[in-house]
């Protein structure tokens, strides 16, 4: 059957261009450890977080909750500066049962975090005044002795040798320039900054209403499920990123 002149000129679109594996998703172990993770070393890093973040985690939730419920009026002032929260929680931390408090403690992160502002702090103070000597003569250094103690455990889980895949400043809500600077620099580095903050500060990750909610459920099921709801509001609230949310729509 002859071909109608018309028909035979006509030409065919191009198809789809056929793309390779590597093109449409990474597939080097290097940048996608997961996929390429046989032995389950990645996964392993994930879940196997250091002694000194899950150590911290269980202090800082005694310190407040236990420590909250037993303060007298001079201890419950310190605590709320310590951890910024508010006058009805420590009106209520002293009504609620407290054997509910291990449950309160992550695994993987840490439920509390300096501020953005107090981390932008930091960085800015140690970037103007990187060699600034402290004058021990002019500080009470007995008075702060519970602050440098705070703060040096504090470094110590920020440097986690073993996090090979950077996870630290998502499991303890921190910004990339407040890590960076204690992973470049040592403590006693950075300790004069530290001494310009009025005292160890930091936020709960979570809100005040989560922890309530656990300190007084009886239901093991219900218990886990508010423990779970809780480590997302964790991972879904970081200052950072929000911050990084907000730059990028503006």
């Amino acid at each position: 059957m002859a071909i109608a002149r018309d028909i035979k000129n006509v030409q065919m679109p191009a198809r789809d261009t056929i793309l390779s594996t590597n093109e449409v998703m990474d597939n080097s172990p290097e940048n996608t450890p997961l996929l390429f993770d046989l032995t389950l070393t990645t996964e392993d890093c994930i879940f196997n977080t250091s002694n000194d973040l899950t150590y911290f985690e269980s202090l800082l939730w005694k310190t407040l909750v236990i420590g909250g419920s037993q303060a007298n009026d001079r201890i419950k002032n310190h605590l709320q500066k310590i951890f910024n929260v508010s006058d009805k929680f420590m009106k209520y931390i002293r009504e609620v049962p407290i054997k509910n408090t291990p449950y309160l403690c992550e695994t993987m992160l840490l439920s509390f975090s300096p501020s953005l502002k107090l981390q932008k702090d930091v960085v800015t103070y140690f970037r103007l005044h990187p060699n600034e000597h402290v004058d021990n003569s002019q500080m009470d250094l007995n008075a702060r002795k519970t602050d440098l103690q705070l703060w040096q455990q504090y470094i110590e889980v920020i440097k986690d040798k073993n996090d090979r895949l950077s996870l630290t400043p998502l499991r303890l809500g921190l910004c990339d320039e407040f890590y960076a600077l204690f992973q470049k620099y040592i403590v006693n580095d950075v300790y004069h900054v530290l001494l310009r903050q009025e005292h160890f500060s930091v936020k709960l990750r979570c809100p005040e209403e989560m922890v309530f909610s656990i300190l007084v459920e009886e239901r093991p099921e219900k218990i886990a499920a508010l423990k779970q709801l809780k480590t997302r509001q964790i991972l879904s609230c970081s200052d950072a990123d929000f911050q990084r949310v907000m730059s990028k729509s503006n």
